[in-house]
């Protein structure tokens, strides 16, 4: 059931107009069927927050300003997933992204063992995927 409500709130955010339809008020009022008793059995919100991780081989650097760069990002399609959700009927509903004490978006680094090239799929007989889309 959770599955197929979570199917649900991703089209209703593809369907992207200023109004919610009627097809999307029906499919809206179902969800809240089913959220509203859970939301009242837990009405404390929760404290979880989405966790950013940028990896890179280790013969790369990371983008310039990259930092910069996925917190505009990050936190566009945060507001853009509220804005879909308060559009549909839900009210302002989204992730919570995590901040150090600067206000800074936390972005956890990591770093491959090994080079870009270790981690390139190799040409098919056709050439490569990319290539063909």
């Amino acid at each position: 059931m959770i599955k197929r409500l979570g199917i649900s709130l991703l089209c209703l955010a593809l369907c992207h107009s200023t109004k919610a339809t009627e097809d999307e008020l029906e499919i809206v009022s179902k969800a809240l069927d089913i959220l509203d008793p859970w939301y009242a059995q837990n009405p404390k919100p929760s404290d979880r927050k989405l966790h950013i991780i940028c990896w890179r081989p280790i013969d790369r650097a990371y983008a310039k300003n990259y930092r910069q760069r996925l917190r505009r990002i990050m936190e566009h399609i945060r507001n853009f997933y509220a804005d879909e959700m308060e559009r549909t009927g839900f009210g302002r509903r989204t992730f919570q992204l995590n901040y150090d004490e600067f206000g800074e978006l936390i972005i956890h680094e990591a770093i491959g063992d090994s080079e870009f090239a270790d981690y390139t799929k190799p040409e098919r007989e056709f050439g490569t995927i990319a290539g063909r889309c």
